[in-house]
């Protein structure tokens, strides 16, 4: 058997998505054994989860609860990233319950244990852990459920501006302005965050197809105030 040890773990991933699409299942197994002995399991699990689309595509449900029971099994063991992906395959191909289970392990699983403060372990669930299942309830127009998610999360990681950054987009897309501008003046209220320039577009761009031209013309004189005062503390 050819061995690829001489690539990056993470290339694995690519190589045995290719032989699967070119329905080569033996040589896909072969690479997926050969990366089970590094011991990585973040790499088993995005693998995993690349098996699981297989197996999804082809209609055979059994064969993707067993991929991912044996992930479910090394879940400790996994980083925030391998976790991630098993919620978008999951959620691409309608396992909901079995997607906002691992959500709720993932927010367990990722508090400081002993800590008075609640802030999460970054290892174990991001902003893009969030994202997912908030960007979900939208979709399926549970705008209360999102929020409750955004209320419970955003104060406990490390880069709240992309939860925020993220809700005021979905409520833009939503024609919920009213909402985003509430989000938008929260986000400005803490002292700690600053919004970035891609909420600030997002902002101007539905105010501009609302033909609310002063605050969209606002909007763009505080995204420069933002970008000089950049500028001027790196220079």
């Amino acid at each position: 058997m050819h061995h690829f040890s001489c690539v990056t773990r993470s290339l694995y991933d690519i190589f045995i998505r290719v032989f699967l699409d070119m329905g080569n299942l033996e040589r896909a197994n072969q690479l997926f054994q050969e990366l089970k002995l590094s011991g990585d399991m973040d790499a088993v699990v995005k693998v995993n989860a690349t098996f699981m689309e297989h197996w999804f595509k082809q209609r055979m449900d059994e064969k993707v609860m067993e991929c991912y029971m044996s992930s479910k099994e090394e879940f400790s063991k996994i980083h925030v990233a391998a976790g991630n992906s098993l919620l978008k395959v999951l959620l691409r191909y309608g396992k909901k319950t079995e997607a906002w289970s691992l959500f709720s392990q993932m927010l367990e699983q990722s508090w400081y244990p002993g800590l008075e403060e609640e802030y999460r372990n970054t290892g174990k669930f991001d902003s893009e852990s969030y994202n997912i299942m908030v960007n979900e309830c939208f979709n399926l127009g549970q705008i209360n459920e999102a929020m409750q998610i955004f209320c419970n999360v955003v104060g406990t990681i490390s880069d709240p501006e992309l939860c925020y950054r993220n809700v005021i987009t979905k409520f833009c897309e939503q024609g919920m302005l009213s909402e985003a501008e509430r989000c938008f003046a929260e986000m400005c209220s803490k002292k700690y965050l600053v919004p970035d320039v891609p909420t600030y577009r997002t902002m101007m761009d539905a105010y501009v197809k609302k033909v609310r031209i002063n605050n969209a013309r606002k909007t763009l004189n505080q995204t420069l105030d933002v970008c000089l005062t950049y500028i001027a503390k790196h220079v």
